[in-house]
């Protein structure tokens, strides 16, 4: 009888820097496609040659995808740090290799860099952070009974903390918006991959295990960016000299912003935080009940981006 790998089996380790950490996720997705180029077979003296040929010698990008959640302990804040932070001294984000075994088999992701990090702050579910990628190769490591995922294993905690019941606080412009809705964060790290192509490459291809894969990327850009939902109440404000944040319909160009997201107050927070300048518009949405969504975007820039982002753990 035939043996099948099973998605709820599966459990992810990500390596980085000669560690393993075991990450908990609660949904994962991964895949790479090849490149194919056609070329016409159709001669003067083969007219009924009018399927063409094929060549297969690149492969696209791997990409990948996966949620984990954002317990107060620091067992996987390592996640976080590859998405904010910057490969020491260069203008680059961090990169590691991420395993997935199941109870049959262990499959490799090659150089992963994080383009997009989702921080899933809703009242009714607990703090988690939802990362995609790309990654220069995809390949079936080996079976699991036979195979050992490299680095040193990292020890978890004898519990896991989860912010079951975060308290969402918004500052703008210096004043509290009160009547929060909904609250959403992005990170996006816009890469692009290096030419890889070459003809004496493309012509010692035989298979998948020789093809032509990407192996370096640029960082052309970040953008941290989200929304603030509340509903329009009585307390409206004004737009006078400056732009009031509370006014409808308004927006600001340079407006101070603080998002606390989490359980605790002072030392004992847990969870997330959002400070820095950004630009902002603010518009009405007709529904049941009228809200306002503050639109906003960032408009520092940092030497390092974990001096506006922070994922606090502890004890």
């Amino acid at each position: 009888m035939a043996s099948f790998n099973f998605l709820k089996e599966a459990k992810v380790y990500v390596v980085h820097g000669g560690n393993q950490y075991n990450v908990d996720v609660s949904s994962i997705s991964f895949s790479q496609t090849f490149k194919e180029s056609g070329y016409a077979k159709k001669t003067l003296h083969n007219q009924k040659n009018v399927f063409e040929g094929s060549v297969i010698n690149k492969a696209n990008p791997a990409n990948f995808e996966f949620t984990f959640p954002a317990i107060k302990e620091d067992d996987f804040s390592v996640i976080f740090d590859l998405l904010v932070d910057y490969n020491g001294s260069t203008n680059k984000v961090k990169t590691f290799d991420l395993y997935i075994s199941t109870q049959l088999d262990v499959f490799k992701l090659e150089t992963c860099v994080i383009t997009n990090g989702e921080f899933v702050i809703e009242k009714s579910r607990p703090l988690s952070l939802t990362v995609s990628g790309d990654a220069s190769k995809l390949s079936f490591a080996g079976a699991k009974a036979s195979f050992t995922i490299p680095g040193s294993v990292q020890s978890r905690s004898s519990s896991m903390g989860y912010n079951m019941n975060p308290v969402v606080l918004v500052t703008l412009d210096s004043q509290a918006l009160q009547n929060i809705v909904s609250v959403a964060v992005e990170l996006q790290n816009d890469i692009e991959w290096n030419p890889y192509s070459t003809v004496h490459q493309a012509l010692s291809v035989t298979n998948a295990s020789n093809a032509m894969y990407p192996t370096d990327f640029a960082l052309k850009k970040r953008s941290l960016a989200g929304s603030i939902s509340r509903y329009v109440t009585e307390e409206k404000g004004t737009i006078g000299a400056s732009t009031n944040a509370r006014a409808l319909q308004s927006w600001d160009e340079a407006a101070s912003i603080a998002i606390t997201a989490g359980e605790g107050s002072g030392g004992s927070f847990r969870g997330f935080s959002f400070t820095g300048n950004c630009s902002y518009t603010n518009r009405i949405g007709v529904g049941s009940v009228f809200v306002q969504s503050y639109d906003w975007k960032l408009t520092d820039n940092p030497t390092q981006l974990s001096s506006i982002i922070s994922y606090t753990t502890g004890a």
